[in-house]
């Protein structure tokens, strides 16, 4: 069973983003990080070499992976947490990733199993409680990926 958790409208993306980046590194040793958009070229050199993306990825279109461990993000958290006013995505593992469009307004972040699921609601309920989202859906389906294993 695949389940989603959708989220209405982020009030404070920034402390959401920071918070949530925080929680998954609390779980996983390393997770990967993509930016789309533009980022200025001042906040390139700060973060360089901490993301790897081709060429063709920066000039066409405009996005950047960062592969990024707990102390690795604190020193570039004051730079990379500017960008999360736009659209980003996050992969915590092959098959959990969350993405986060503010110009399409949806927000959805993936559930591998229930206890993740009840340890992201129970984050999310904290999120309402301190005003920085409004609300959030579960989504739940029966499909089952033939490639996916255990």
């Amino acid at each position: 069973m695949n389940r989603t958790i959708f989220i209405n409208r982020i009030i404070e993306p920034i402390v959401f983003a920071n918070q949530l980046i925080e929680f998954v590194l609390d779980k996983h040793d390393l997770i990967e990080i993509t930016l789309y958009g533009k980022i200025l070229s001042a906040d390139k050199k700060a973060m360089k070499g901490t993301y790897n993306t081709s060429f063709i990825r920066k000039l066409i279109f405009k996005n950047y992976n960062f592969k990024l461990d707990l102390t690795e993000y604190r020193k570039i958290q004051h730079v990379i947490e500017k960008y999360f006013c736009q659209d980003w995505g996050l992969i915590f593992k092959d098959n959990q990733k969350g993405l986060f469009s503010f110009k399409m307004n949806v927000f959805s972040i993936d559930c591998a199993d229930q206890e993740d699921l009840n340890r992201l609601k129970e984050l999310f309920g904290s999120f309402i409680k301190k005003a920085i989202i409004d609300n959030y859906e579960i989504s739940e389906d029966e499909y089952i990926d033939p490639y996916y294993e255990n």
